[in-house]
């Protein structure tokens, strides 16, 4: 069975509907698209850089709340690999949708914002009037765009760090040093890296979890 496609005017609706600078009231049938709205919305304000444990979404089941959960990880994870096939279909004729409403759906406001004026591409823009030499200008801002900085406020308060033990240096099925066995190894102490977001907490629990029980696994005699 091919899925129904949805009329340009919902798709319209819902693109409101999703906006957090709008007060909305959603209402409609089972399947229609709530979940969807809901989701984009929580994507929309991560986006613009609100802190996760700041947005309280409210569900009857733990299955909805599952649902939702996993759309939003979903979304987020497939915008880390776009490729220029994809990002320049994002950037196909939507309705009336500009070319500013495009780039906002895929980063934050003020990036979207620099990221237009560095392409020199106008945003108020309808996708449907974006010429070809434009279009490409924005898909290499997007994807191969240089993002300066000047400096940053310490190690205190950064939110990415690197280095560490090699995981090539690591049993992954017990964490255990490949190099110095009976050292188990988990955490941030590994060479791994993770999205914001409650990653780093994962990773910490899983990889402790697993060297914890290989740990715990008796030895055989020398």
């Amino acid at each position: 069975m091919r899925a129904a496609k949805i009329p340009p005017d919902v798709l319209a609706v819902q693109r409101d509907a999703s906006d957090p600078a709008v007060s909305a009231w959603v209402a409609a049938n089972a399947g229609s698209g709530k979940t969807h709205v809901l989701a984009q919305r929580v994507i929309r304000l991560l986006l613009n850089g609100t802190a996760p444990e700041k947005i309280l979404c409210l569900t009857y089941t733990k299955a909805a709340a599952a649902n939702m959960a996993n759309r939003v990880f979903e979304t987020l994870g497939q915008w880390t690999a776009l490729d220029d096939a994809a990002v320049d279909a994002h950037l196909r004729p939507q309705g009336s949708r500009t070319v500013l409403g495009a780039v906002r759906a895929l980063v934050p406001d003020r990036l979207a914002t620099m990221l237009l004026e560095r392409a020199e591409v106008e945003p108020s823009r309808s996708l449907a009037e974006l010429p070809r030499d434009e279009r490409r200008r924005l898909l290499d801002a997007l994807l191969r765009g240089e993002l300066p900085w000047t400096g940053d406020e310490g190690y205190r308060k950064a939110e990415v760090t690197g280095g560490g033990v090699s995981l090539a240096e690591i049993d992954p099925r017990t964490m255990e040093s490949r190099r110095h066995p009976g050292l188990f190894l988990c955490g941030e102490v590994l060479d791994a890296f993770g999205p914001i977001g409650g990653y780093n907490f994962l990773w910490a629990w899983a990889t402790g979890r697993a060297a914890g029980q290989g740990a715990a696994r008796p030895r055989p005699a020398a």
